[in-house]
């Protein structure tokens, strides 16, 4: 008898200190235990409180004139079972708000590789941006007809050899830039801040505290020369150097690329985006042969 007590003694702490435990965590979810919800939260998409949906999507495209056409059982995760063919070219100008921005982005076939994005317009004209970045799913790039990225495609499978393979199911990104456009430049993003999750980039804007010269050596791993481990100092010139540079030209060389689609001048402002352009007036979505 005494044996069966001690026994079920032991099953109800441990079954208390599960729930302790889980209840800690939560708490650390809810921001009620600071340190913990810290570091819980630290790889977690940063939340700029804007909403985003699918009938903003379906109105934008009505009011633009443009057609989709897509075989049933069509997703855009599924992607790689399809061809994309755009058609056509036409005139567009628009004002957007930050929210339908936000609609395009999460909803619109072209962007799989994006996953619960909020854009923020502030009134100076800066922009934050936030969202989980899926990685494997920026093959799409290699699926329209005819192929349009393919410089991209060689730096996608750069970047894919040296992310390990755990993070191309997708890590959180955030960004705050203040995005210009000219014809002979393109697109400068101006970026002011990077952060992946809510850790920093450059690395030497983090606080100083006893884990950072193992982040430096983790990134230096993952983002630069596999054989060589470079210092706080280093990559956060590496960063500072080249950050800009390559994200602009990404940019640029990608909306450059867009079939039917150009850009006379576009401007971000009082939590709108005004564009004027072209885009293209239809998207075909076809069913790939097994």
């Amino acid at each position: 008898m005494l044996k069966i007590l001690k026994i079920g003694l032991g099953i109800v702490l441990v079954l208390v200190l599960v729930l302790v435990v889980i209840g800690v965590i939560v708490a650390g979810f809810l921001g009620q235990i600071p340190v913990l919800s810290e570091y819980i939260n630290i790889f977690q998409p940063v939340d700029l409180g804007v909403t985003s949906s699918q009938a903003e999507v379906n109105e934008l495209i009505n009011n633009a004139g443009y057609k989709i056409s897509a075989p049933e059982g069509f997703n855009r995760v599924n992607f790689r079972n399809y061809t994309f063919i755009h058609e056509g070219k036409k005139d567009y100008k628009v004002t957007v708000t930050e929210s339908e921005l936000s609609s395009i982005l999460n909803y619109f076939p072209f962007f799989p590789f994006i996953e619960g994005a909020q854009v923020k317009i502030h009134t100076d004209g800066a922009v934050e941006y936030s969202s989980k970045f899926i990685l494997e799913n920026l093959e799409i790039i290699n699926y329209y007809d005819p192929p349009v990225w393919t410089e991209l495609s060689s730096v996608l499978g750069e970047v894919k050899r040296r992310v390990p393979a755990i993070l191309h199911r997708g890590f959180p990104v955030y960004i705050k830039a203040r995005p210009v456009y000219s014809a002979e430049a393109g697109i400068q993003l101006n970026v002011e801040s990077l952060k992946l999750g809510r850790i920093p980039l450059p690395i030497n804007l983090l606080v100083q505290n006893s884990q950072q010269n193992a982040i430096a050596a983790i990134l230096s791993e993952l983002f630069f020369s596999p054989n060589i481990v470079y210092t706080e100092a280093q990559i956060g010139q590496l960063f500072n150097e080249n950050i800009r540079r390559v994200v602009d030209e990404f940019v640029t060389n990608g909306i450059r690329n867009l079939p039917n689609i150009s850009i006379k001048s576009f401007s971000f402002k009082d939590g709108k985006v005004d564009f004027d352009g072209s885009i293209s007036t239809q998207l075909n979505i076809i069913r790939r042969s097994p």
